[in-house]
Order: structure tokens, then sequence, then C-alpha cells
């Protein structure tokens, strides 16, 4: 075991198991992973990263996805992330708006979304996030997503929903190499015109040499130095009357 990781407490692992107790191809394998998951507290909000002794790998690549309110009154969105292995790997707790958590969000609260994302129910309301905001959720899950699974695997999560901005908010915080290597990762899609629909759809075609130059840009997002996480910071300060 990694030096860190520790066993689930009742609240980590009640959250884990309200989120498979949605019905998806993949599930039952997670639920195996369970009895040998590990983790560790990586994010003030809670955030989790997993490790996974035994077990068989999932199927399904899309996070599961579950929303509750805070006491404020404001959404927390709980991601359960699966790497490209099939292994759990990542339990996201975030507030959209970027306020601190006030109450840690507990299985009794939480409403289970659909997978790969969607309309969150009605009784979870949610106000229109800012220009700003928009950036921090696109490039934090972009450095998320191609740091765990690459570039295909920011393109094919829910994550996606991101692609028509993700090379303007790279920019937007200052990261110039990881918008260049980001948008040469977009064009090795060849699409006319990019959205969400139509990045899936062309992924689920087979294209060996749109997967080799996906891969040539993991290797070089990799082996740049990004400094992702320290510009997003500063660009929060920056930004926090808008945040």
């Amino acid at each position: 075991m990694d030096s860190g990781f520790r066993q689930l407490d009742a609240r980590e692992r009640g959250l884990l198991e309200k989120l498979l107790e949605a019905e998806f191809p993949g599930r039952d394998e997670l639920r195996a992973q369970l009895a040998s998951l590990t983790a560790k507290q990586i994010e003030e909000d809670g955030t989790l990263s997993l490790q996974c002794d035994s077990g068989p790998p999932s199927r399904s690549k899309s996070p599961i996805e579950g929303t509750c309110k805070d006491a404020d009154g404001k959404a927390i969105d709980i991601l359960l992330h699966r790497n490209k292995r099939g292994f759990m790997y990542m339990l996201e707790i975030i507030k959209p708006d970027g306020s601190p958590i006030i109450n840690p969000p507990c299985a009794r609260d939480l409403v289970l979304l659909p997978e790969g994302g969607g309309r969150k129910p009605e009784d979870v309301e949610k106000r229109a996030l800012t220009e700003e905001e928009r950036v921090v959720l696109a490039v934090r899950a972009l450095d998320r997503e191609v740091n765990n699974g690459g570039y295909h695997k920011f393109f094919c999560d829910s994550s996606r929903k991101f692609v028509p901005i993700i090379v303007d908010s790279l920019l937007r915080i200052g990261c110039d190499e990881a918008a260049k290597i980001t948008q040469r990762a977009l064009d090795a899609l060849r699409l006319p015109a990019v959205t969400p629909d139509d990045v899936r759809a062309t992924l689920e075609r087979r294209d060996d040499v749109r997967d080799l130059e996906l891969d040539q840009c993991d290797l070089l997002f990799y082996k740049t130095a990004q400094h992702i996480a320290d510009r997003l910071d500063a660009f929060i300060k920056e930004n926090k009357i808008r945040i």
C-alpha cells in the first residue's frame, strides 16, 4: 500500500455504495473492487485518491455522478472516476461555484445522476456559472482526466462538455504550452466543428492514426512542466469576486 493510503471511513464507504446503486454496465465489478479499496484525501474539499489492490476491472469508463445540497443551499457534485484499466482511482467532491464545503456530503442526501453526465434532477437547483467558474472547471477536468487516462479519457468522459472552451480556458490562465498540446489533440480528431457529441461519436469509431496522434499528445503533456495547478490557483485568487 502506498504511503498515506488508509481504510475508507463509514461516510466515504457510504458515498461509494450509494453511487454503485445505479444500474450501468460494469457496476458489479466496481462493487467487487470495494473490498480492497483504500483511500487518501488529496484536496481540502474531501476529494479522495483511491487505490484498488484486487477485483475485476469494470467495462464502463464514464464517471458515476451524484449531487446533493450543502448547508448554504449550493450544489455539491460527487463523481467516482475509473482509470483506463477499469479500476476506481478517484472520488471527486466539488462545489461547482468554487466555494468551500460546509457539511461533507453523505449517502442519505445523495441524488444519483445518469451515467456519463446529464441534467441534474429538478429538485437540485444551481445558479448559472460565471465565465471564470467555467474556466476553473474546464481546466481542472483536463488536468485530472489527461493525467489519469490521456486525452482520449478527457474526450470520452462527461468532461467532454468542456471541449468547446478548453483551449481558451488554458490560455486564460496562462498555460500556453498546454493549450498548444490540447489544440493538437483536438486537431487529431479531424472534425469540422468541435462539439461534445461529435467528439464522442468520432472516438467510438476505430482510427489507428488518430489514436497514435492522441498518444503523442499525452506524452507531450506528461513531459512538459505545465504548472497548471499553480496558475489555476493564481487565477482563482485574481478572480475570487467572480468565483
